[in-house]
């Protein structure tokens, strides 16, 4: 919710990020590889990655939480550019995916 939240807040910063085309041509590397995100991912998901990794099939945790950020991406881009749509409460979407995946 926090993430989410975050770019929801901050439209313009979500555009900079993920409205601008990284490119393997570009002489500084790609954006993703110069951002601290999962070192600031590690703040507050820390805890919950200990627990999952006692999981037997971590893989398919791997595949949840990439699974889960794609969602949230997601709703973050129709909110932000497509906001002439009547969307509900951005955080019900998560509530939803989460209820129904969990």
């Amino acid at each position: 919710m926090t993430y989410l939240n975050y770019w929801v807040e901050h439209p313009d910063r979500f555009r900079i990020v993920f409205l601008n085309e990284d490119r393997a041509s570009s002489s500084d590397g790609f954006f993703i590889n110069h951002a601290n995100i999962a070192e600031e991912m590690l703040v507050f998901m820390g805890p919950l990655l200990q627990e999952l990794m006692k999981s037997p099939d971590f893989s398919s945790v791997i595949i949840f939480l990439e699974s889960l950020m794609c969602f949230v991406n997601g709703i973050a881009l129709n909110v932000i550019t497509i906001s002439e749509y009547p969307w509900n409460n951005h955080e019900k979407y998560i509530d939803i995916f989460l209820d129904s995946t969990l």
